[in-house]
């Protein structure tokens, strides 16, 4: 039986391993298979020819970081998110006062989709508590802002109005009263 006669008994898009268990060993290994019948479980393509990155590359953290996080070959998602929070904390003890931090943020909210996904949220709730108190003022604002608080812990605190606006907030409704 080869893999087309599989294809067409079944009449729809089969998995490498069912192919392998309604397929005579032989012929499967005989037979050309195709990049398309190369489909793991969870739908992605295998793809055998590219080189596995085994670090995230500080030009690029985003790619490389996908690329580990999505490796088919090894698991690389430990690695992959220890790497990016050094990259993370790297960019932001390089950066210049007054920087947007737009980079660092488009990593922050990959690293945080990552760790959901991969089902890591104590590393990012670690992590963030570690170094809250050491990150920049303008980029916990712009954490607020994209909702990038804690996965499993109380973002009370995280997300507590600055009492400096409330102030501010009071005074411009006592002037509002006196009108």
């Amino acid at each position: 039986m080869t893999v087309k006669e599989v294809k067409e008994k079944e009449g729809k898009k089969m998995i490498w391993k069912d192919l392998l268990k309604q397929a005579d060993a032989s012929t499967v290994a005989d037979s050309e298979i195709k990049e398309e019948d190369m489909v793991a479980a969870g739908g992605k393509k295998f793809h055998f020819d590219e080189e596995d990155i085994v670090h995230v590359d500080p030009r690029d953290p985003i790619t490389s970081f996908r690329k580990m996080v999505n490796n088919n070959h090894m698991d690389l998602v430990s690695r992959a998110l220890s790497e990016m929070m050094e990259c993370i904390e790297n960019r932001v003890k390089l950066a210049m006062a007054g920087e947007k931090f737009e980079q660092v943020v488009i990593c922050l909210t990959e690293l945080r989709v990552a760790c959901t996904t991969q089902r890591e949220e104590d590393a990012w709730d670690n992590w963030l508590a570690r170094n809250i108190d050491t990150l920049p003022s303008e980029l916990i604002s712009q954490i607020k802002e994209k909702g990038l608080g804690y996965l499993k812990r109380s973002n009370a605190e995280l997300f507590r109005p600055d009492s400096k606006q409330l102030t501010v907030l009071k005074q411009e409704l006592e002037m509002d009263d006196l009108d």
